[in-house]
């Protein structure tokens, strides 16, 4: 009888599960040995750890507050992620996080965008001032300036303005008003519409994992192409 020795890593997380102890090819023995007489080429569906998901729910009623915080929630899975070079289906953990956080899947997008283009030490900086309506509007007036401004420096001129609003921040319909144009609506709905092709597939993901794996790889490969769009399309509002 031939031995075998099974390496495992507990500092390493399971690239299907997301616990720790994964083997050398990536996967605990649990998922292992769920994959045997599976297609192992199919990629796996991610799910959010429980402890990521006990933060989510906590963070569903805490306001205006939550947005920044589950944007650092997410971004930790992200980046955790790529240290270990596994790829994560983003349209997947955003709609389980938009689920959890009582939210849309492009209001969870938003976050992290706006949450990128700011930065930990600007939003911290105007924690009391700026709501995330605020910036949002922010970023576009801040790009859209004769000369074009860095989000730092229209942030503490906006920030100067409160006495002209009776010691409140800046309205943000005001700053909506110096960027507004006519093509905004037509691209609200291309983005609802971009919403709910990425809502539909994250869906056929999941319900097809079981089902037809070859099936689950191609629509994987679409779901992936369709979330490389959206991300440019976000990084075209916020740059």
């Amino acid at each position: 009888m031939t031995a075998h020795i099974i390496n495992i890593n507990e500092n390493v997380k399971c690239k299907r599960c997301g616990q720790r102890g994964a083997t050398d090819n990536g996967l605990c023995l649990k998922c292992i040995a769920d994959n045997i007489g599976k297609d192992k080429k199919a990629p796996a569906v991610a799910k959010l750890p429980d402890h990521v998901v006990g933060q989510l729910i906590q963070l569903a009623d805490s306001g205006d507050a939550q947005w920044k915080q589950a944007a650092r929630v997410l971004d930790q899975i992200f980046e955790d992620a790529r240290a270990e070079g596994i790829r994560l289906p983003k349209m997947v953990i955003y709609q389980d996080a938009a689920a959890y956080l009582g939210q849309k899947l492009s209001t969870v997008r938003n976050w992290t965008a706006i949450y990128h283009a700011v930065g930990d030490a600007l939003l911290d900086q105007y924690c009391d001032t700026f709501r995330f309506s605020h910036w949002r509007a922010m970023i576009p007036a801040a790009r859209s300036a004769d000369p074009p401004k860095s989000i730092e420096d229209f942030a503490a001129e906006l920030a100067a303005t409160s006495d002209d609003y009776g010691g409140l921040p800046i309205p943000v319909d005001v700053i909506i008003a110096r960027t507004a144009k006519p093509e905004q609506a037509s691209a609200e709905i291309f983005d609802e519409a971009l919403d709910n092709a990425r809502a539909a597939l994250a869906t056929m993901v999941r319900r097809i994992d079981d089902v037809n794996k070859k099936l689950h790889h191609d629509v994987f490969a679409i779901s992936s192409a369709l979330e490389n769009l959206a991300a440019r399309i976000e990084e075209s509002k916020v740059k």
